[in-house]
C-alpha cells in the first residue's frame, strides 16, 4: 500500500509506509498532515494511523533461544487410588474447573456484553468523535475543499473557525474575507454561504495571477500594485 499526502499545498508521494514512519519520526510530517491511500480521494490525518507510524515491538524469542528445562530425578508414583475415590477426586478436579473458568472468563465477557448494551463503548466513540480540531487544520480543509470546487464543504468548514476559535488568526482572515466579499451588501453578518466560498476562490485565483505578474511587472507597476495592496503583499514568504 502507498499514499500520498499534502503539504504546502502541494500532493506529494506515493510513499511507502515504512517512508512515512521514517518522516514521522524525523519531523517531516505530524498528526495533522493530511493523507490519502494512492488511487483514492479519502483524505485524512496522520493522526488517524499514528499506531502504525510508531516502532514496533521486538519480536518474540525463538524456540531455540530458550533454555530448556533442568531435569529433575525421577518423581516417585502415588499409590493408585482405589476406583471410588478416584471418581470422587475427578468430580472436585472438574467442579474447581469450571468455577475457574466461569470467575476469569464468563464473569468478564459477561460484564462486557452488559457495558456494551448498556452504551459505554458508544460514549468512547463519541468521545473520540469529539475530539476539537485546531483552526489550521480547518483552514487547510478550507484551502483543500475549495480546490475540489466543495464549496459547501469549504463554507462549513469556514463557519467552524468563527465558531470554535474566535480568538485565532485564522478568524481574523475570515472576517477579511468576508468583509471584501460583503462590501457592497447591506448586512455583513451571517454564516459563510457556499457562493460566497465559491466567490473567494475566484478572488483567490485572481490574487494568485496578480502576484504571478508583479514578478515580471515594471517598477512603475510594481509601485502602483505596493500602493493598492501593500508592499509586505508581494514580499517572499
Amino acid at each position: 500500500m502507498r499514499y500520498l499526502i499534502l503539504q504546502s499545498h502541494e500532493t506529494k508521494g506515493p510513499y511507502t509506509l515504512e517512508q512515512l514512519r521514517s518522516m514521522w519520526h524525523s519531523g517531516l510530517v505530524t498528526g495533522e498532515t493530511l493523507f490519502c491511500e494512492d488511487g483514492t480521494e479519502n483524505w485524512s490525518t496522520l493522526e488517524t494511523i499514528a499506531a502504525k507510524l510508531e516502532p514496533t515491538s521486538a519480536p518474540p524469542p525463538m524456540p531455540g533461544d530458550i533454555a530448556p528445562p533442568v531435569p529433575l530425578s525421577a518423581p516417585l508414583l502415588p499409590a493408585p487410588l482405589p476406583a471410588r475415590n478416584q471418581s470422587s477426586a475427578m468430580l472436585i478436579f472438574k467442579s474447581v474447573f469450571w468455577t475457574i473458568v466461569l470467575v476469569f472468563v464468563g464473569l468478564p465477557l459477561l460484564v462486557g456484553i452488559i457495558s456494551f448494551m448498556l452504551g459505554s463503548a458508544p460514549s468512547i466513540r463519541s468521545a473520540s468523535a469529539s475530539k476539537p480540531q485546531s483552526a489550521a487544520f480547518l483552514m487547510s480543509q478550507v484551502e483543500l475543499s475549495l480546490g475540489q470546487g466543495q464549496f459547501a464543504q469549504a463554507a462549513g468548514f469556514l463557519n467552524r473557525i468563527v465558531s470554535e476559535h474566535p480568538t485565532s488568526r485564522q478568524r481574523i482572515a475570515v472576517d477579511k474575507f468576508c468583509s471584501i466579499l460583503r462590501e457592497k451588501e447591506n448586512n455583513k453578518a451571517g454564516p459563510v454561504t457556499a457562493d460566497e466560498a465559491r466567490r473567494l476562490r475566484k478572488m483567490i485565483d485572481s490574487f494568485e495571477t496578480i502576484k504571478r505578474g508583479y514578478r515580471t511587472a515594471t517598477p512603475e507597476k510594481r509601485e502602483a500594485l505596493e500602493s493598492i495592496f501593500g508592499a509586505e503583499t508581494f514580499s517572499p514568504e
